[in-house]
Order: structure tokens, then C-alpha cells, then sequence
């Protein structure tokens, strides 16, 4: 599947990676992160530890933190890339492993509000990764050790989500291309963005809400390629930034729409290559 990198600027511009951090291991045999190919396990000092796959984890055992009750932390190494949800944002940063220590670069992320506590374990979270914690992997389990918190992370086995009949929640909005592509979160006055391509009676349509109007066109679905006809809109009045959004998402959905799935993620690119959206599946 084709990748997108994007640089952080302003309130956000990302280094795009692959289909915006996807979660899934795109492995046919759906193996996950525990069992992919993890190199070294960073013990050995020589920095070539290569972490690849899904990493899961629904505690720490920290004498300072305790994590919300019912969220998971969710890593995921690929292309000496990490992408981070612990809870509520998506941030995404570099990672290799150096004399047994993760290493992360400053995280970026996209920057939907949530609950206060969700939005202060992003935080945590994103302190300990950039700590340089040491790093160990032994079987299908990755273990994560800083000053006052170990992680101990379960390799997960994921699929990608269907493209069909799933709900798809934006969070992403891009803007340019390769290089010089940037990433920037959903104004949060937006209207639950959303879009799902489903089997109607006549084919296959999408229905969607820009953030402002709901709407629907039909769609044909090929390999990676999504070839939307005209929309069917409500007509609300979109001012600001969701107007600006609005434009952007209905630029995307037109003939020749690219899209990637990776685990739960979705990215489509508008068939110029100069703007393009990122979903979550619900």
C-alpha cells in the first residue's frame, strides 16, 4: 500500500506515515507485532534492534500514574516509525533502538478534544516514550522500562478493516503532497465527520457528513481506487474552519479517489494528490 509522510507545523503538520499510522499488520497470514520480525531485542547495545508490529497494553505498574479504566495503549513500529493512542489523539513520532533504549523523537498528533483524563495520559504517555525507556522484547511481549513506570505490551494480531460497511470517523485532514505534505486535526466545531461506502440497492454509494452538511453519491469500488459520482447534499451553511473542511472533503471524494487501509485506518487521496482525509473505524 502506498504511504503518505507529512512534517509537523503550526498546530500540526505530521510526518505522514504509512496511510497515517494505520494499527493493523498488514501480514496475510495475519500474524502481529509478537510474533513479526523484531531483530534484536535492543538488550545487545548495537542499536540495530528493528521493532516492528502491533504493541497492546491495558495497565502499567507505576508508583506515580494509573491509567484510565477501560483504555489501552496501542504501539505500532513500522519503517523506523512509531504511531501512539493511549485513549484519545493519534500522535506519531521516529523510533529505533539505541544501546537498549527506545529512542522517539518528538511526537505529533492530531488534537481532538476528549475527556480531560484521556487527554492527560496522551501526555503521559507521549513524556514516558520520549524519556528513552529501555526496551525489551521476548516473545510476542514488549516490555518498556523508565524511571518510575513499566509497560509490559502484548503483541497483537490485526487485520485490516473491511472497506465496506464500516463506519469511518475522520480525524485527519492532509493537505499537499509527499515531502512536503501536512497533516492537521478536525476543527473541533466540526459535526461528527464521518463516511461509509455501502452496497445499496442500485451499487455501491457512500453516505457521509463533511462536518457540516450529511450527503451520499454513488461510488465504484475498485483496487485502491474509489471513483465517487456527484454528491447529494443537505444545504446548512458552512462558515470558518468547518467550511473549509467541507470544501476539502468534497475535493477528495470525487473520480479516481486513491485509498490505503491499514488496521483501522483509512486515508484517501484525492486523485490530484494535493489534499486528502484520514478515518479511524469506529
Amino acid at each position: 500500500m502506498r504511504g503518505l509522510r507529512a512534517t509537523t507545523t503550526a498546530v500540526l503538520l505530521l510526518a505522514v506515515v504509512s496511510a497515517l499510522a494505520g494499527c493493523g499488520d498488514q501480514a496475510d497470514d495475519g500474524d502481529g507485532g509478537g510474533s513479526g520480525d523484531t531483530g534484536d531485542s535492543g538488550g545487545s547495545g548495537s542499536g540495530e534492534a528493528d521493532l516492528r508490529g502491533t504493541y497492546v497494553a491495558d495497565r502499567v505498574d507505576s508508583t506515580t500514574y494509573t491509567m484510565v479504566p477501560g483504555s489501552t495503549i496501542t504501539l505500532r513500529f513500522e519503517d523506523g516509525n512509531v504511531t501512539v493512542r493511549a485513549g484519545c489523539n493519534t500522535m506519531f513520532g521516529g523510533a529505533s533502538v539505541e544501546d537498549g533504549r527506545l529512542v522517539v523523537s518528538t511526537l505529533g498528533g492530531t488534537e481532538m478534544a476528549c475527556e480531560q483524563p484521556l487527554m492527560d495520559q496522551d501526555t503521559w504517555m507521549s513524556e514516558f516514550l520520549t524519556s528513552s525507556p529501555a526496551v525489551a522484547v521476548e516473545g510476542d511481549t514488549l516490555t518498556l522500562t523508565g524511571n518510575d513506570a513499566t509497560i509490559e505490551l502484548a503483541g497483537e494480531s490485526t487485520k485490516d478493516v473491511p472497506l465496506e460497511d464500516t463506519m469511518w470517523r475522520l480525524d485527519t485532514v492532509i493537505t499537499g503532497g509527499g515531502e512536503n505534505g501536512a497533516a492537521s486535526s478536525v476543527p473541533q466545531d466540526a459535526r461528527d465527520p464521518m463516511l461509509r461506502i455501502r452496497n445499496g440497492v442500485a451499487g455501491w454509494d457512500a453516505v457521509f457528513s463533511t462536518g457540516c452538511n450529511q450527503g451520499s453519491s454513488p461510488v465504484e469500488v475498485g483496487d485502491e481506487v474509489l471513483s465517487f459520482g456527484a454528491p447529494v447534499l443537505t444545504r446548512m451553511m458552512c462558515h470558518g474552519a468547518v467550511g473549509e473542511l467541507e470544501k476539502t472533503f468534497l475535493g477528495v471524494l470525487g473520480p479516481g479517489t486513491t485509498y490505503t487501509i491499514e488496521g483501522d485506518r483509512l486515508t484517501l487521496t484525492a486523485a490530484d494528490g494535493k489534499s486528502g482525509l484520514g478515518f479511524t473505524a469506529r
